[in-house]
């Protein structure tokens, strides 16, 4: 009898236990991405989803379904969607004011909703609106902080309304939790700029190594980083930086000028002359930016001045 009682109880047991191993209904459904597409516009993409996808909810999903992590997936609201995907057209198409007024009711019918916050923001940065354009990116970048390009966008429209320091303090932001972004490389070249010209030159060769590393092809971020070198008196590192984007932009006097600039700062005048020559031979306005001493050969210049009247 007993014997009958224990293999009875340990029957009882594997059958719990094969019941826990189930999978409640719905629970390896997989989360909907926050899905974005990208529009370029001169160092900062601007990130518009693509109106048929919301943060964390999923299509049609039946009554009880759940996220992998057991919480409840809420059904979308096709209104929501529908108002989601015109906002979409509207800011591709550049029509901001028409993209403020759809996001507006977007977040009229859910305050938190992260398309419509980040989406504002952008559209009222793009309309001039700099004021609100701060207002609405913050909000998106509280309501979820770790999300790409959130804190790009509130940078921007930091510098919109004039404040340097917080938008400063919005690309490390974003470059500290997105380093390895090859988008983001225009948010670090800003950055050094911000960083050149606020006299932060160690902070700022950070941020140019930053963008260099991340778009490796990009003159101009060369060129950037050996004007930080230069700011920072490091004249060869400067002169291979604005070779290396004279190599990237051949067409482009300007970085042959630059490198004149630190032949000159090392004393090599005769190489700096000819580097200012190729400069001028590629864009004659050039000239103006350099010093007419820098251009006169120094015997002509000896010449002159010991000539008998």
């Amino acid at each position: 009898m007993r014997t009958f009682i224990a293999c009875m109880s340990l029957i009882l047991v594997m059958a719990s236990i094969g019941c826990s191993r189930e999978l409640r209904p719905g629970g390896d459904a997989p989360q909907r991405p926050f899905n974005f597409s990208h529009i370029p516009e001169g160092g900062e993409q601007a990130p518009i989803t693509d109106g048929t996808q919301q943060s964390g909810v999923a299509p049609d999903v039946p009554d009880g379904e759940t996220n992998p992590d057991g919480t409840p997936i809420e059904a979308v609201d096709p209104a929501l969607e529908a108002l989601i995907s015109e906002g979409r057209n509207a800011m591709t198409g550049g029509d901001w004011e028409k993209a403020i007024e759809i996001y507006l009711e977007v977040v009229a019918r859910d305050e938190n909703n992260m398309i419509g916050l980040y989406n504002l923001g952008y559209s009222y940065r793009r309309s001039g609106n700099y004021d609100k354009a701060v207002e609405y990116s913050a909000r998106a970048a509280q309501a979820d902080p770790d999300k790409l390009y959130v804190h790009q966008n509130l940078g921007y429209a930091y510098l919109g309304i004039g404040d340097t320091e917080s938008a400063m303090a919005e690309f490390e932001d974003e470059l500290d939790r997105h380093p390895d972004v090859a988008d983001l490389a225009g948010v670090a070249y800003q950055l050094a700029k911000l960083k050149l010209d606020n006299g932060l030159g160690e902070e700022a060769f950070d941020a140019a190594m930053h963008a260099v590393r991340l778009a490796p092809d990009e003159p101009d971020y060369e060129a950037l980083l050996g004007e930080v070198h230069m700011a920072n008196g490091a004249y060869d590192q400067a002169l291979t930086s604005f070779r290396r984007a004279s190599e990237l932009g051949p067409d482009d006097g300007l970085y042959r000028k630059l490198a004149g600039d630190a032949l000159w700062e090392l004393g090599r005048k005769d190489e700096a002359r000819n580097s200012y020559m190729d400069a001028i031979n590629l864009d004659a306005s050039l000239r103006d930016q350099i010093p007419a001493e820098r251009l006169a050969d120094d015997s002509e210049t000896e010449e002159s001045a010991d000539s008998p009247m």
